[in-house]
């Protein structure tokens, strides 16, 4: 689904004495496919995008428009639209409610007309999606860890298939391994089905390893967007642009910190930088170490 905002702005409580400007004239398109992450501190504007894009808000200025319909009210279209859309909210888990993972994870498919062997093959196919088996099916959402209880939440959503998956904040509150857990089944779910994504996050690791394009957001205004690559190339060799990512909680991860101690490195190389942190130390070994060094 092709993501397109055209000048967008959104007021939460408009004409209230509560009124509060969230998102001023932004605009983007993100083609069918894509993965991209929105990213900025919290209050920024990340999340009110999500949910325009979702459907779940209508702009009070400008347009939105997602695989050619426009987001607005009275729109007869919105509503076949937004069941091709997956939208998972900050902690997911507690909006869980049935008894059993199997009726949890099914009851996204009510109305949609599929047999109870259709249904039964969906949703063991999205909880194995998330490293989770059968045996899994009749037990209680209750009685789960944390990270189960998130990747049942999860499996709920991407068990309709969405042709837009919009997830705000996917791993937090995790532990390190949780967080590493559906980040990679996340990966592989991509990989697999290329729906178009939105990836809400504060966190630049989680950004750089899942998506292709950044969207970075500051005061409710859209101050950069581009692909990964060239988000290097501003951050290590643009000091303005990296004072403004870093007013905008981008802050350094510790491999791009030793990366920007390479300004002078070979620009062709940097677009072929690599996201995983080890096949980065690779990476700057073979491009970076003298000669010498890389020979003994």
């Amino acid at each position: 689904m092709e993501i397109v905002f055209d000048a967008v702005s959104y007021v939460y409580g408009q004409g209230t004495p509560f009124a509060k400007q969230a998102l001023s004239r932004v605009s983007f398109s993100l083609p069918s496919g894509s993965a991209a992450a929105i990213m900025g501190v919290t209050g920024s504007g990340k999340s009110t995008i999500g949910q325009l894009a979702a459907g779940l808000l209508f702009p009070t200025e400008g347009r939105v428009m997602v695989d050619g319909v426009e987001i607005k009210r009275k729109n007869p279209h919105l509503t076949g639209l937004r069941r091709r859309i997956g939208y998972a909210f900050q902690f997911p888990e507690h909006q869980l409610f049935e008894e059993t993972v199997r009726k949890e994870v099914a009851f996204a498919l009510k109305g949609r007309g599929l047999s109870p062997e259709e249904e039964e093959e969906r949703v063991i196919r999205a909880l194995r999606s998330f490293g989770l088996d059968e045996s899994y099916l009749a037990r209680a959402p209750l009685f789960l860890s944390g990270g189960e209880k998130r990747r049942v939440a999860l499996a709920s959503i991407f068990v309709t298939e969405p042709e837009l998956l919009i997830l705000d904040e996917a791993t937090a509150g995790l532990d390190p391994l949780g967080r590493e857990a559906i980040l990679t089944h996340l990966a592989h779910w991509y990989e697999e089905r290329k729906p178009t994504v939105l990836y809400i996050t504060h966190d630049l690791d989680e950004a750089l390893f899942l998506t292709d394009t950044l969207f970075v957001m500051a005061g409710g205004s859209l101050i950069w967007h581009g692909k990964v690559s060239d988000f290097f190339s501003a951050y290590l060799f643009e000091s303005r642009m990296r004072h403004r990512f870093e007013d905008a909680g981008l802050l350094p991860t510790p491999w791009l910190e030793v990366l920007m101690t390479l300004v002078d490195c070979d620009r062709r190389a940097l677009e072929r930088l690599p996201r995983n942190e080890d096949e980065l130390a690779r990476w700057i070994d073979r491009h970076w170490k003298p000669r010498e060094v890389r020979d003994r």
